[in-house]
């Protein structure tokens, strides 16, 4: 039996999961394979459209994992820790 949620659209934790997931492979293939022209675009796009991952390495996927776990489990304590880091990278970026 799942938890009851108060939102409106209960799927967002694991679409906002999803994309820590996408966060991380981006992650580890740019660490992995650097120089390459796709990955750079693909970088670019993922930072351009959801958020900023240009400045990330190995520890940064690690983070984007353990936070998407988190979040596919609807635990509390990710969501915080989610909205505080996308809230100082907004304002990072303004």
């Amino acid at each position: 039996m799942s938890r009851p949620s108060g939102l409106r659209f209960p799927q967002f934790p694991y679409l906002m999961s999803r994309l820590m997931y996408v966060a991380a492979m981006i992650l580890i293939f740019r660490t992995l394979f650097p120089g390459t022209l796709w990955i750079a675009t693909l970088t670019d796009i993922f930072s351009t459209f959801v958020f900023t991952v240009d400045t990330g390495g190995i520890g940064a996927a690690v983070f984007f994992v353990i936070l998407g776990v988190a979040l596919m489990r609807q635990k509390r304590v990710g969501w915080w820790v989610a909205m505080v880091y996308l809230g100082f990278n907004l304002l990072g970026s303004l």
